[in-house]
């Protein structure tokens, strides 16, 4: 039977598609199976980044592939919305955290409000918490990033990781594509979250009774 560490690893590279039923019914099934002490989401911010802001703002087409965009990722937004929710549920030592980057339209939007209420909003810059690093200069990447969580010591370890201005940063914009994957961007950033909070994972329990579809 693995660990619950390992489930989530699991969770995290299996490649379920969140978007379908049957995707959302497995990582339903984990959670429930696991009940995991922490759990951290970082849907994808294409449709919510500043760039699309701005993208919008160009042309009526523009702005219609934007809004629709947007409209296909609802679905993850409301499973982060019910997730929460289990997690509040189940108690105060179970926690939720979303990450996204700064300027970010998504955490604004009416479904996460329940998000928004109960967690601490705090910044992190990958330079510093990932070692973001352009793929051609080498040069560190600051791109920051806002962690809504539910933990304060979390929150209180977040903003250790903010960039101290002691080391030069290169351009994002214009010079290539930072992918969505936050897992592929900064590999370090993920291992030192699952290190903080591999020894407050439980062990493998038996499913609780409730349901996610009862929140």
């Amino acid at each position: 039977m693995p660990t619950s560490r390992t489930a989530i690893n699991q969770v995290r590279t299996s490649g379920w598609e969140l978007g379908t039923f049957e995707g959302r019914q497995k990582l339903h099934h984990a959670i429930i199976t696991f009940q995991p002490k922490h759990i951290w989401m970082s849907p994808r911010c294409k449709a919510w980044c500043r760039w699309n802001q701005f993208n919008a703002s160009r042309s009526q087409e523009a702005a219609q592939r934007v809004m629709q965009a947007r409209e296909d990722d609802l679905v993850h937004l409301l499973l982060c919305a019910a997730v929460f929710q289990w997690q509040q549920s189940c108690g105060p030592e179970y926690h939720f955290h979303l990450e996204q980057p700064v300027g970010s339209d998504m955490l604004f939007q009416e479904c996460l409000q329940i998000v928004l209420d109960a967690s601490l909003r705090v910044r992190c810059d990958m330079c510093t918490a990932g070692k973001l690093a352009h793929p051609i200069s080498s040069k560190l990447l600051q791109k920051g990033t806002q962690i809504l969580t539910t933990s304060n010591i979390v929150a209180r370890y977040v903003e250790t990781l903010r960039c101290n201005h002691q080391h030069d940063h290169d351009q994002v914009a214009g010079s290539f594509v930072l992918k969505d994957d936050p897992e592929e961007m900064c590999p370090s950033f993920q291992n030192c979250t699952l290190e903080l909070f591999a020894s407050e994972l439980p062990e493998p329990s038996k499913p609780v009774s409730k349901s996610m579809r009862d929140l």
